[in-house]
């Protein structure tokens, strides 16, 4: 099914690559403008050739979503240029390794910064001008390790948990608003940071194998896959679904292999 975002002004944090990029080139291809946001120009030179290849119109704000004012920011500018923001997807993250024996208090403040206080922030904001025009969607990328947890993951793990509730919080203070937010929680996906932390590992090859025989399905999820998802979500064609947490893992979180 193709969606129809013809006319729809949208946001996206964390456009730079994977997910975002994936979702910014889908939504631009679906009739969308597109403002699009990732830490600084040389994040952003792979997605914005691929932007200019729809033919579609989009705008770029680049800032460090640690600071809140960067994160509210991709919000302020897409209102002031366009007027209104009809969908918002929050994607940007960051995954830093750690136990509970080596975690610092940096690690923590830095995960909660950018993984839960910047889409909570720029939701504010959205939301605020979504009750405005009497529409609106938002979106937000958690993972399925806010929902079972993962070892040596501790504090995203407890930053994407964090944001599924949020999720259903901020959908209960809506109700009755016509704004809509829903969670899409990931398992493993093709990313250039998963290829990353697949190189890191001791033996890459024979490591990422063993990490494949573990998913259900035998293979880790496409960035189009979660995009697809997206516009699922954000779409006018599913107005009813609302506070929703939506799984895309291949059936991981079903069972244990």
């Amino acid at each position: 099914m193709k969606f129809d975002f013809t006319n729809k002004i949208c946001a996206v944090t964390g456009a730079g690559a994977g997910m975002g990029q994936a979702i910014s080139v889908m939504l631009a291809k679906s009739g969308a403008t597109v403002v699009m946001s990732d830490l600084a120009e040389s994040f952003m030179a792979e997605t914005c050739k691929l932007m200019d290849e729809t033919g579609a119109e989009y705008h770029c704000v680049y800032g460090d979503l640690s600071k809140v004012e960067n994160a509210q920011r991709v919000v302020t500018e897409t209102i002031e240029k366009y007027g209104r923001i009809d969908v918002l997807v929050n994607v940007a993250g960051i995954v830093l390794a750690n136990t509970l024996d080596t975690i610092t208090e940096a690690d923590i403040d830095k995960t909660i910064a950018i993984n839960v206080k910047a889409p909570m922030f720029a939701t504010q904001v959205a939301a605020r001008q979504m009750k405005k025009q009497g529409h609106g969607s938002i979106i937000v990328i958690a993972s399925t390790a806010g929902l079972m947890g993962v070892a040596n993951r501790m504090a995203y793990s407890t930053s994407k948990g964090a944001l599924v509730i949020m999720c259903k919080s901020i959908a209960a203070e809506l109700a009755g608003t016509n704004v809509r937010i829903n969670c899409i929680c990931p398992g493993t996906v093709d990313t250039p940071s998963m290829e990353k932390r697949f190189q890191a590992m001791p033996d890459p090859v024979a490591d990422k194998a063993q990490f494949l025989a573990r998913e259900l399905s035998g293979r880790i999820g496409t960035a189009d896959e979660i995009a697809n998802t997206v516009l699922f979500a954000a779409s006018d064609e599913v107005d009813y679904l609302n506070g929703s947490t939506i799984v895309v893992d291949g059936g991981m979180t079903c069972c244990t292999r």
